[in-house]
């Protein structure tokens, strides 16, 4: 009788296992091209900007820009794109 328990519950656990889990949806913007780090090369000679971006929702984008000065401080802005 146990042995008859024990292989059912082993049935049992491994049609758990390996059921077919439901694949995660990616939340997607029309500014999925901006997520990820990014250099901006278009500035002024002699200053670097650099960017990061990540989704939020699937409305809002979160930016950190920093751009270091001359006189070794940086210029740090946070942007939201709605």
């Amino acid at each position: 009788m146990r042995i008859r328990i024990l292989i059912i519950s082993c049935l049992v656990m491994s049609y758990i296992a390996c059921k077919e889990k439901a694949p995660v949806q990616k939340v997607t913007t029309p500014f999925d091209y901006l997520l990820g780090d990014w250099e901006r090369t278009n500035s002024k000679g002699g200053s670097e900007t650099f960017e990061h971006w990540k989704t939020v929702t699937a409305t809002e984008l979160r930016g950190h820009d920093t751009t270091p000065a001359i006189d070794y401080s940086k210029v740090n802005k946070r942007i939201i794109v709605i």
